[in-house]
């Protein structure tokens, strides 16, 4: 028997066993907590390069990315009945993967984009995110 993750499970929201593969949605959500704790939110005051000291900004594309790619493996695990969740998911990957993303500069209204659908997940599932960028 797998061990329980560090995720608080709201009571009101709790899904049936039957309904969620509680592992494979947990690694997920671990995923994008650690990625959310490894970049810093907000936009930098200098330009960054690859190669800038400190410089794990969710601003930055590989941190949209990551993102997609774990809300993608997420979606294959979130039960049918939550259909919204899903589209929303889709929604928001095909957006940050299009061309029209990849080459222009990121701007705080997609940082917001990928905070909403983030916190959005957490709500729709029943787990409280806790953001631990700012400790």
């Amino acid at each position: 028997m797998s061990e329980r993750p560090n995720l608080k499970q709201s009571k009101e929201t709790k899904q049936p066993k039957e309904e969620i593969n509680f592992e494979k949605v947990s690694y997920c959500l671990k995923q994008i907590i650690a990625l959310n704790n490894e970049y810093k939110p907000g936009i930098p005051r200098k330009e960054l390069s690859g190669t800038s000291p400190d410089n794990k900004f969710r601003i930055r594309k590989n941190y949209f990315q990551i993102l997609t790619g774990f809300l993608q493996l997420l979606s294959l695990y979130i039960p049918h009945k939550n259909e919204a969740l899903k589209n929303d998911i889709q929604d928001f990957v095909s957006f940050f993967c299009q061309d029209e993303f990849r080459n222009r500069m990121t701007t705080q209204e997609d940082l917001d984009k990928a905070k909403i659908i983030v916190e959005k997940i957490f709500s729709t599932l029943g787990y409280v995110l806790e953001d631990n960028s700012k400790k």
